[in-house]
């Protein structure tokens, strides 16, 4: 004499997973985001250090009748392309990011509605089949 399973899950033998899955640590972004925040943190840096480097201004000084004139070095206006370069090519980077990051994103489930990892053909959550509703 069996005794009937207490909880029985609709999905059992259906290859679908029937414990809910694992929660990662901290805050549960993915990993595409991450690389995503360290690249800006590495661009932050670049700029602090470039700003910081060309506002250290350098002055050509000469004497005429007595008067001091000095004027700053060509050096200096180099130096505000060299940020103005830095900028462009942090948000040019930020927006190709951006791209991929949306391009990467997984699909919802249109059952329960969490996120689902392209190329899955059966949530993980509800075990929704999407071979069904394609």
């Amino acid at each position: 004499m069996t005794t009937p399973d207490p909880d029985p899950s609709p999905f059992a033998g259906a290859g679908v997973p029937t414990q809910p899955p694992r929660r990662r640590k901290g805050p549960g972004w993915r990993r595409f985001t991450w690389v995503i925040l360290v690249v800006n943190v590495l661009f932050l840096v670049e700029f602090i250090g470039t700003v910081v480097a060309a506002s250290h201004q350098t002055y050509s000084c000469s004497e005429l009748l007595g008067i001091r004139y000095c004027t700053p070095t060509t050096a200096d206006a180099n130096r505000v392309h060299v940020v103005i370069a830095v900028i462009v090519l942090w948000v040019a980077v930020d927006v190709i990011l951006g791209v991929l990051w949306m391009v990467t994103r997984g699909r919802e489930c249109p059952v329960c509605g969490r996120r689902v990892r392209r190329g899955d053909v059966i949530c993980g959550s509800c075990g929704h089949d999407f071979r069904i509703t394609a």
